[in-house]
């Protein structure tokens, strides 16, 4: 890995980088969001039942009792808890130009179309120094 990037659509976002805040979301957010390369259902757990995200309904069964009429489930990962989230894109070598022209095509100017042209990139090296300078807003 040489880096991470993150892309913006909203300049804000960057600035407020810039400064040392970094703006995050919750995994709800995430769960919630019907944004394409955003959305995430499962965000940060196994599973997540929303009926107003339009899930169908669901039946569960603990020893043999069958419960139905669930309102919202979370199924969390065991040993895991919830966090504010801050997403970036590892930017790997291309081990030659076919690979390069396929991550470009593919990954980098498809971020850029959902996420924004504007972006941060940090260097491997400075990942630990920047992480520890930042506030989190």
């Amino acid at each position: 890995m040489i880096g991470i990037v993150k892309f913006f659509n909203n300049d804000r976002y960057l600035d407020a980088l810039i400064a040392g805040t970094l703006y995050c979301n919750t995994p709800e957010y995430y769960r919630q969001s019907k944004l394409e390369g955003v959305s995430d259902k499962n965000e940060s757990c196994l599973f997540s039942f929303r009926p107003e995200r339009g899930d169908d309904d669901i039946t569960m069964e603990f020893n043999g009792v069958k419960i139905k009429d669930i309102k919202r489930l979370t199924a969390y990962n065991p040993g895991f808890r919830e966090a504010w989230l801050h997403c970036w894109t590892t930017l790997e070598i291309p081990k030659n130009d076919e690979e390069l022209i396929i991550a470009l095509q593919n990954d980098v100017q498809r971020i850029q179309k959902k996420f924004g042209r504007t972006y941060a990139f940090i260097r491997y090296d400075k990942i630990t120094p920047f992480l520890t300078l930042q506030r989190y807003l």
